[in-house]
């Protein structure tokens, strides 16, 4: 599991790495590359969102910590 430090580091250089391309030209193969692997990057802390959901249920005396989380569907 990712540790706090990671993850941070983790999104500060996703945000270096956008804020290094904008304003420049990138090809459209390498735009839908750095696409997918912001959406891969964002699909990853949904997953670690979604398990700090799930510790923090169990840890609820209202939950058991069974419970799945619900599927937020996504747009192509």
């Amino acid at each position: 599991m990712l540790r706090r430090e990671q993850a941070h580091a983790l999104i500060d250089k996703l945000f270096d790495l956008r804020d290094s391309l904008v304003g420049k030209a990138v090809p459209p193969a390498a735009a839908r590359h750095f696409r997918a692997a912001r959406r891969e990057a964002l699909l990853g802390i949904r997953e670690l969102v979604d398990h700090a959901l799930m510790a923090l249920d169990a840890e609820s005396p209202e939950g058991d910590g069974t419970e799945e989380p619900k599927p937020i569907p996504v747009e192509e």
